[in-house]
């Protein structure tokens, strides 16, 4: 069902009568401008905003239980997409012979990526919930192209991967979780292993295997 009330807003609802979204539409029904959308139970689930039927400017979505803030901008289209994570963070103190605590909202950017004529490029990065570094590299042309760096959730580099277009090439490296010793490394030319790869099964490097590949 669609209804417009005295300031041109459409209204739909579900067949339950609750609504379901309202917003603008121009003189040939295209959505246009600012749009809410709301479930079942009555909850905003996003906001979104359009130009003349085509989706524009930032978009916000909410999780029900509200630890979650999906922001993008330009619909994945050019401009950036960014996913927050609403983390509570506690905090204590002492005061005298008492000790207090209480939780305080931080807001997390997980992932971070950019878009340029409807494809992944420039950077991407993203976290972990408790706020390290998961991934970060970049894209062109909606390949993963140059260098990439990937982290467990203590924040130690695992995985460093070299990337041409879409094509694994140059240097490969895996480290153990402390981030630190190498655990396998070697290179690739245009996605195929070349030359002498190394694994190590022990941080000490006692035991390990190497193999040569021919380009």
């Amino acid at each position: 069902m669609i209804f417009f009330d005295e300031k041109n807003i459409v209204l739909n609802y579900y067949s339950s009568g609750i609504l379901k979204s309202k917003g603008y539409q121009n003189s040939h029904g295209q959505l246009h401008g600012h749009w809410s959308y709301y479930n079942r139970n009555s909850e905003l689930e996003s906001d979104r905003y359009y130009f003349h039927g085509i989706p524009d400017g930032d978009w916000y979505s909410y999780s029900h239980d509200n630890k979650k803030i999906v922001n993008h901008d330009y619909i994945k289209g050019n401009g950036v997409w960014e996913e927050f994570y609403n983390k509570k963070n506690k905090i204590t103190y002492e005061d005298k012979d008492t000790t207090y605590s209480y939780y305080e909202d931080i807001i997390i950017t997980i992932e971070r990526t950019s878009y340029q004529n409807n494809k992944l490029s420039g950077p991407y990065m993203s976290r972990y919930k408790n706020g390290e570094f998961k991934s970060i590299g970049n894209y062109a042309d909606g390949k993963k192209n140059g260098e990439w760096k990937y982290y467990n959730n203590l924040g130690n580099i695992v995985k460093v991967e070299n990337y041409s277009m879409g094509l694994l090439h140059g240097d490969l490296k895996h480290y153990f979780d402390d981030g630190q010793n190498i655990k396998i490394i070697g290179q690739y030319q245009n996605n195929r292993k070349t030359g002498d790869w190394f694994w190590y099964f022990d941080i000490n490097k006692k035991s390990s295997y190497r193999k040569h590949y021919s380009s």
